[in-house]
């Protein structure tokens, strides 16, 4: 702090524009940096897998160590390897049931999404890609 004639007058070093002055000129300056500090915290949180695993376990009714152990498998359906982590395969679930019945990685969950998770749809699909008609 330093004393001028007009009065009492808080000179500091923002660390966010570099420059010296006093604290009101630089209230844009600190919020930036609690935003910026607020966004890596976050950023921290969303990259923990312990919670994340545990609140996806409790949701499904299964241990943390064995939904952690399904994910870690390869995709079922094309049988793509578990990606790096944090990422991870998806517990499939049924939808009618709620039911775990397996690992699937997100390429086939979005496949089965745009299918309306029906297994109807799905052999209906299977049935045209099989198909050895040629209707050029």
């Amino acid at each position: 702090m330093t004393q001028t004639n007009e009065g009492n007058t808080e000179d500091f070093f923002c660390p966010e524009c570099k420059q010296h002055g006093p604290r009101e000129e630089h209230q844009a300056c600190m919020y930036e940096r609690h935003s910026r500090q607020r966004r890596e915290s976050m950023r921290v949180l969303r990259t923990a897998p312990d919670w994340l695993v545990t609140r996806r376990a409790r949701e499904l009714g299964m241990s943390p160590e064995v939904l952690a152990e399904l994910e870690a498998k390869p995709c079922e359906v094309c049988d793509a390897p578990p990606p790096e982590a944090p990422k991870h395969n998806n517990a499939a679930v049924r939808s009618d049931t709620g039911a775990v019945v397996g690992t699937i990685c997100q390429r086939c969950t979005k496949a089965l999404g745009g299918l309306n998770h029906s297994p109807e749809r799905l052999l209906r699909a299977y049935a045209l890609l099989s198909r050895a008609a040629d209707l050029r």
